[in-house]
């Protein structure tokens, strides 16, 4: 029955979009699958915030990074140095989370609201434990506003979670994270070009953007570095 639903879905496609564009999405797909069992983990699911019970006009809902836009941005990200730490905002089922911690970080946090979502972002993570180069992976269930940001943390990842007052408080939080203790610290906004996300980081002053990588579906990674 699966196969018979994909299999129609695959022609409705065709038919729509033409064989080139359906091939290209239809192979996407594959490769997401593969990388997914690659490292036993389960990440793929897109979940609406209604469903979590926290609905509200400034959180986005959870859907994950795409495994082809990680493999865009993975030599941005690689860190120079054993100290580095990264932190995941809105880390979800943890596929971020899991993908920082295959490179050399000493350390990668992924910060979520939903305890439900957290925890399976957890299990997520102790699947493959065995495959990461980064061991040392903690998830806290936490409103973004509310987190202190450790002063070791050099790298901070926003896939479009939120937007508005709560944006603005996590970057005060950001600040003063960095005004506490100097330092290289990057924040990587991977956004719907010309989203909310996009307008609203691009207007602080003391961010300057350093590079932007161009993903697909029209969104791009913003990379910005503390002025």
């Amino acid at each position: 029955m699966a196969a018979t639903l994909r299999f129609r879905n695959l022609i409705r496609s065709v038919r729509s979009e033409g064989i080139g564009s359906s091939a290209k999405a239809y192979w996407s797909r594959i490769r997401e699958r593969f990388d997914e069992t690659r490292l036993g983990i389960d990440s793929d699911q897109i979940i609406g915030l209604d469903k979590l019970a926290l609905a509200c006009e400034e959180r986005r809902d959870h859907v994950p990074t795409k495994f082809r836009d990680f493999r865009a941005m993975k030599a941005a990200f690689r860190p120079t140095s054993q100290s580095e730490v990264f932190v995941d905002y809105g880390a979800g089922l943890g596929r971020m989370v899991v993908l920082a911690a295959t490179l050399p970080f000493k350390k990668v946090i992924g910060i979520e609201i939903s305890e439900q979502l957290a925890g399976r972002a957890r299990d997520n993570v102790r699947q493959c434990r065995a495959k990461l180069q980064c061991r040392d992976i903690e998830i806290f269930t936490i409103d973004a506003t509310k987190f202190e940001i450790p002063p070791e943390v050099t790298t901070i990842f926003f896939y479009n979670p939120f937007v508005g007052s709560i944006l603005s408080d996590v970057l005060r939080n950001i600040r003063h994270s960095y005004d506490t203790r100097p330092r290289r610290l990057r924040i990587f906004c991977s956004v719907p070009d010309g989203g909310a996300f996009d307008s609203q980081i691009r207007k602080v002053e003391w961010l300057r953007l350093e590079k932007t990588i161009k993903l697909g579906d029209n969104s791009s990674c913003l990379i910005f570095a503390v002025k």
